[in-house]
């Protein structure tokens, strides 16, 4: 936690949103560091919690190259130089011991933290939230140490989601208030930070309209056009559309019983709605000391969905990628899932990647859950690690049921499998967390080839906030070998499988496969393309009804 973060008592001024500027509070001169891993150091201390990190830890996270000594000792001449430039007011702000580098408590003002903490519902701090937002968090800073790229590109996603967050519900206030200026201004903000929100160009158009600006209305759903087509390939949607030819044909935009003389369409995407249901998230600690973040949520018999790549737990609650399936799973049950490791909120920074670590890390969720046994539910590469799981610990799970899954990787298939697979793996490097239109077009191909925009958006999204483009590609090299074939006729409990006919990802043989090895499984073929299955298509109805079919019959 940090404290209460403010001008008043602070000695030393850091500004990280937008380019950093560190400042002497007293005169406001820039404070001049000896390098820039050095000035790298210090920021990331003021942003940990009680400004305070242990040696091995940064030791760690900035010579990640050099040998353990080597790396203490650059650390030390680095603290060193550090006390010697950073003097503010006669006060070393840096302070240490054989365990821990800290900073001086309260000699810090970091507008980052008080962004966090001004960040409420309230309007005035809503409002004050949004002026501190003068850009991505540390705007051009970087160096070249992947273990602080990795916090970076974290930290600059949780910023530029909250700020979003906060410039709609400013937006929609000055919306609902008439105040239809500060709105088109806080919009645009949205805009900048968020190119491809659609809401947020059909709510231009309308204020533009509303306030006599038709000529940029028109021009905004041009640049809305040209956008979503070069950055996702996709029209806009019908309703952007429609707003568009009403403006063309001066259509009145307000109906004749309309409450409100202004009356915009609200910021938020089509597909976005938050769950209903509340999760509580929990840490754990696997074998080999990594930590694993899990979730609870629902009540009743409890299911463990199987980690897999491209999951966040904070993320995905609400997404139209992963939202209605565990608002569904969580309505009748007591629902836990966890993040793989080396994504999304459990460990970036892990050894081992690979199916005895996968499997480890089931078990350690499933014994901090407190379930002696369980529905257990696998998609995708989860299912190998669902069906190894169950069959070594027949005793602890019920049901196994298993989606769009494989239970042998890529790299343990024919020629053809192991050459695409290494053009993913190559599409990974190149592309992964990047603005890279290239690659989102043909990596949403595979996951969502029917996915509405706004759903491959939020999947793009995913990607950057999942992992990194290091534990991207070490995922998918472990997912080429998993090879769990000998465990599947150890299987012993009611087993269902199901998978889309036209998987783009997985190849629907492949699920067949993995049924036919399991004893008395059942497979149910699902019509569709999209290997992350969305709520809009037939297939998920199917899903539904075979799922809960599957556990009533067999209850």
């Amino acid at each position: 936690m940090h404290p209460k973060n403010t001008k008043n008592s602070s000695i030393c001024n850091l500004k990280l949103l937008g380019p950093p500027s560190i400042q002497d509070a007293c005169d406001n001169k820039e404070i001049e560091f000896p390098t820039r891993k050095a000035k790298a150091l210090f920021i990331y201390l003021a942003m940990s919690p009680d400004s305070k990190a242990s040696r091995e830890k940064l030791a760690g996270i900035f010579w990640s190259r050099s040998a353990d000594e080597q790396a203490r000792a650059s650390l030390r001449q680095t603290l060193a130089s550090l006390r010697k430039s950073i003097n503010v007011d006669d006060q070393c702000l840096i302070n240490s011991n054989s365990d821990d580098v800290y900073l001086v408590k309260d000699s810090l003002y970091v507008d980052a933290i008080e962004f966090e903490q001004q960040a409420d519902d309230e309007v005035t701090n809503t409002e004050i939230a949004v002026n501190l937002y003068q850009g991505e968090f540390l705007d051009g800073f970087s160096i070249k140490e992947d273990r602080f790229e990795n916090w970076l590109r974290e930290k600059r996603e949780q910023y530029n989601e909250l700020a979003k967050q906060k410039m709609t519900s400013l937006a929609e206030y000055w919306n609902s208030s008439g105040e239809l200026d500060k709105a088109i201004k806080i919009t645009k903000k949205i805009l900048n930070i968020d190119s491809l929100n659609e809401a947020a160009h059909q709510t231009l158009m309308h204020l533009y309209t509303l306030t006599g600006q038709r000529e940029s209305a028109l021009k905004q759903y041009i640049l809305c056009e040209n956008v979503l087509k070069d950055e996702l390939n996709v029209e806009p949607q019908r309703e952007t559309i429609e707003l568009y030819q009403k403006i063309i044909k001066k259509t009145p935009l307000l109906d004749d019983d309309s409450t409100s003389a202004y009356s915009a369409p609200v910021l938020r995407d089509t597909f976005v709605h938050k769950n209903t249901v509340q999760q509580e998230i929990r840490y754990c600690v696997s074998c080999d000391g990594v930590r694993i973040a899990y979730a609870v949520a629902g009540d009743g018999t409890p299911i463990i969905k199987c980690g897999n790549w491209l999951t966040h737990l904070e993320y995905d609650w609400d997404t139209p990628i992963w939202r209605h399936l565990m608002q569904h799973l969580a309505s009748d049950h007591t629902l836990v899932r966890y993040d793989a490791r080396g994504n999304g909120l459990s460990d970036w920074d892990i050894n081992e990647i690979n199916v005895d670590s996968f499997i480890n890390d089931l078990e350690t969720v499933a014994n901090a859950s407190g379930h002696k046994k369980f529905i257990l539910l696998g998609t995708s590469q989860g299912c190998a690690i669902s069906a190894a799981y169950t069959a070594r610990n027949p005793d602890r799970v019920s049901h196994l049921i298993l989606y769009g899954g494989f239970a042998t990787g890529w790299n343990k298939r024919n020629n053809e499998y192991k050459e695409r697979g290494k053009a993913f793996l190559t599409l990974i490097q190149q592309g992964w967390g990047q603005d890279n239109p290239i690659f989102r077009q043909m990596f949403t191909s595979l996951f969502l080839p029917d996915g509405a925009h706004e759903q491959v958006n939020w999947f793009n999204e995913l990607q950057k906030k999942s992992t990194s483009p290091e534990n991207a590609m070490r995922f998918f090299e472990a997912l080429g070998d998993i090879n769990v074939t000998k465990e599947l006729s150890k299987i012993s409990v009611p087993t269902l499988v199901m998978h889309c006919k036209d998987d783009a990802m997985v190849p629907f043989v492949a699920g067949q496969d993995l049924a036919k090895r399991i004893p008395n499984s059942k497979f149910i073929a699902l019509e569709g393309r999209n290997h992350l299955m969305l709520e809009q298509e037939p297939a998920w109805e199917q899903f539904k009804h075979e799922f809960d079919s599957f556990l009533k019959v067999y209850n």
